[in-house]
């Protein structure tokens, strides 16, 4: 009796040992579990977080491409007024360098104008003077007449 008590009462603590080691290992696992369910939790959020930021970047990728797109018809709208300013600017020219060549020949044409009208005042100055001339020649000559 005394044996199977000894081998019942060191059975019983060599159970009692490993349940004790098995109850130190399931704590064990317990704290790993917990880790990991920590780990697997934080990862999750990190992963959302960047899901987050991921549509946060989609989102402003979209939002730029708006404005990108809109920016590129304000430049093309600009382009088409520049090309129509620069279109006018050379009629312009064109139209100055036209009415700059009719000014410098209404220009001549006057000079010429003034001549003529100089040469016909002074030929009337001149058929004037003749005429006095000849008026006082005839006078001279018809005192001349009554002289002799």
């Amino acid at each position: 009796f005394r044996r199977s008590g000894a081998e019942a009462d060191s059975r019983a603590r060599s159970a009692e040992a490993e349940g004790a080691d098995d109850r130190e290992k399931l704590r064990e696992a317990e704290v790993r579990c917990r880790d990991l369910e920590e780990l697997v939790t934080r990862r999750l959020g990190e992963r959302q977080g960047m899901e987050s930021g991921h549509r946060e970047l989609e989102q402003r990728a979209e939002d730029l491409g708006a404005q990108l797109r809109r920016a590129s018809a304000r430049a093309s709208e600009q382009n088409s007024e520049l090309t129509q300013v620069r279109e006018r600017h050379q009629r312009l020219e064109v139209e100055l360098t036209t009415r700059t060549t009719r000014l410098s020949d209404v220009e001549a044409e006057l000079a010429q104008a003034r001549v003529a009208d100089r040469s016909a005042d002074l030929r009337a100055e001149l058929a004037a003077e003749a005429r006095e001339c000849s008026a006082r020649q005839e006078r001279e000559a018809a005192l001349e007449q009554r002289v002799a």
